[in-house]
Formats: C-alpha cells, sequence, structure tokens
C-alpha cells in the first residue's frame, strides 16, 4: 500500500504529497468507498410567521434604517457587511501572554516540578517531571509493563528501563519537545513566518488561528480564545513519503501557579490506530524549585 502511495504521487501528483494512507482509509482499517446511511437532511426553511406582509409582520413599525416609500434602485446590490479587522499575530501573541500572567511573571520561571498521570487505551501511566530553562527535561514514569526514566540536557537525550541504558535518536528527541519548559509560553520566536485568519469553535469558544512556519519549513497551527486570550490547541504537522502526520494538542483547566495560568488538562491526538488519544493530567505543579542539574544528564551504562 506504500508502494501504491508513492507511485500515485510519481505518476499523479508530480512534486505534491496529495495522497495520503488518511484519504482512503480515514483512520479505519478497512476503507468506507460508500458514505453511510440515512445521510443528514438538510434543515428546512424557517417560514414568515403568519400575518405577515413583505416579510414585515402586519402592524410592526419599519425598522430604523429603511426610509418610507423608499424603493431600492432596479439591478442595485445590497451594501455588504464590513468584516471585522483580523487581529496580528503579534497581537494575539502578546494578548496570550498577558492572559497567562504577563511577561515580567513568566521571565521569574526557571524551573517547574510536575506529578500526574497520562489516561491512553492502553493504561495508564504515573509521571514525576523536572523541567529547567530553557529546554532540559527528566522524566519518571510508572507504566504497567515496569518504571523508565528518560532525560535531555539540552544536548544528549538518554532513556533509562529494564534492558539498560540507551541515547536517544535526534527524532525521539524531538518528539519528547513537548517536555521543554517554555515550549508553549514563547511561541513568536518558533516562526520565521506567520499569518492569521478566523478558527471553527472550540467547544463554546469563538478563535483565532495562527498559521506558523518554522526555520525547517515546517508548518503548525495554533488557536487562541478571541476572548480571554488563552493558547486552547496547537496542531503540528510532519510531512512523510505518504502524506502528512498531523499530532494535534488541547490545552484545558487553566489554573494560577505564582502568578502564572498553565493548563492542568493536556489532550494528544495522534494518528494511531487502537491509541489515538492520550489526556495528560497534573496533579501537582510547582515553579522554582531548585534543581539538580546533573539529574538530566545521561547516567552511566549497567550490565
Amino acid at each position: 500500500m506504500i508502494k501504491m502511495v508513492l507511485d500515485m504521487h510519481k505518476q499523479k501528483f508530480p512534486g505534491a504529497a496529495e495522497v495520503s494512507c488518511f484519504t482512503c482509509h480515514a483512520g479505519r482499517e478497512h476503507p468506507i468507498n460508500v458514505p453511510p446511511l440515512p445521510l443528514p437532511v438538510p434543515s428546512p426553511r424557517p417560514t414568515a410567521p403568519t400575518g405577515t406582509r413583505g416579510g414585515i409582520s402586519a402592524g410592526a413599525a419599519p425598522s430604523a434604517t429603511s426610509t418610507p416609500g423608499a424603493q431600492a434602485a432596479p439591478g442595485a446590490q445590497p451594501t455588504p457587511r464590513a468584516t471585522p479587522a483580523l487581529p496580528t499575530a503579534d497581537e494575539i501573541f502578546s494578548k496570550y501572554i498577558a492572559a497567562i500572567g504577563g511577561q515580567a511573571n513568566i521571565d521569574k520561571i526557571k524551573s517547574r516540578n510536575l506529578k500526574g498521570s497520562t489516561a491512553q487505551a492502553n493504561g495508564t501511566v504515573t509521571f514525576d517531571i523536572v523541567q529547567a530553562a530553557p529546554d532540559k527535561f527528566h522524566i519518571t514514569a510508572t507504566t504497567p509493563t515496569g518504571a523508565f526514566e528518560r532525560g535531555f540536557n539540552g544536548s544528549v537525550g538518554w532513556e533509562k528501563g529494564p534492558r539498560g541504558v540507551r541515547q536517544l535518536a535526534p527524532e525521539e528527541v524531538a518528539q519528547l519537545q513537548n517536555f521543554g519548559l517554555l515550549r508553549h509560553i514563547r511561541l513568536k520566536e518558533q516562526f520565521t513566518s506567520t499569518r492569521v485568519r478566523n478558527g471553527e469553535r472550540i467547544g463554546d469558544r469563538a478563535t483565532y488561528v495562527v498559521i506558523g512556519t518554522t526555520a525547517d519549513n515546517r508548518q503548525e497551527r495554533l488557536w487562541f480564545d478571541a476572548e480571554t486570550g488563552l493558547l486552547l490547541r496547537r496542531t503540528s504537522y510532519m510531512t512523510t513519503p505518504i502524506g502528512v502526520i498531523p499530532e494535534q494538542t488541547d490545552f484545558e483547566d487553566y489554573r494560577d501557579v505564582d502568578g502564572v495560568k498553565f493548563p492542568f488538562v493536556v489532550r494528544i491526538s495522534v494518528v494511531e490506530v487502537g491509541n489515538p488519544v492520550s489526556i495528560r493530567t497534573f496533579s501537582e505543579m510547582k515553579l522554582n524549585v531548585p534543581v539538580d542539574d546533573p539529574k538530566f544528564n545521561m547516567p552511566a551504562a549497567t550490565p
């Protein structure tokens, strides 16, 4: 099937990954080529209330904007409504910084300690995380199959488990970038170009979407609450030979921790059959607890 997708790109869509596994499978083991029935029935158009004349209720006063006796000129087009101007990406980022506590409070953050659990389809993992600026982290996790550790000292990533210690490949470290202390706070500096559009509602919240391009030409989309300014969702896209693979992170339950608001529930959705969603819930969060820096270094190998 991978060969089929690659051949299709070569023969039908040269230079563009227009077709992927998701095009046909849509996350299912077997493609569905016939839409499920019954199809949704469109809602009927609303009818004018009884006793109306020309769309105006009998006896109703003319609207404040109408002129008695005035008629539109033949062929005249209605005046279009003005579309509110969108904020710039810089304005959205600035509002977000203010919403979570302000730049002065953010600049005080040097480390963060986290305790909590991650619920997945294949079980629940409890964790203890230590982060230090700018991107160091140490994770101790207990899974149904045993305990393991992961760490990153700013240059080397590693993992320690029942089979010993190993160094993580660069792509594995990249997958753990969400554990960077200020990864979801210092957003502006992560993109070389940005543009803004109106986003779909997330729950009952209207949103603005910032579409950003990184230095290595990856694209991300960030959804911000149009009213509060808080970051609600972040989606990254990885381009592969068989199509674009998205990963979505939703941020919920913001709480104040020493003057800075952090989400205490993080929902991660991936294209992974059988385990598509993981929900990370924090039970404890502390800022600027003294950190033992060697904790982030790769431990010596054990027999």
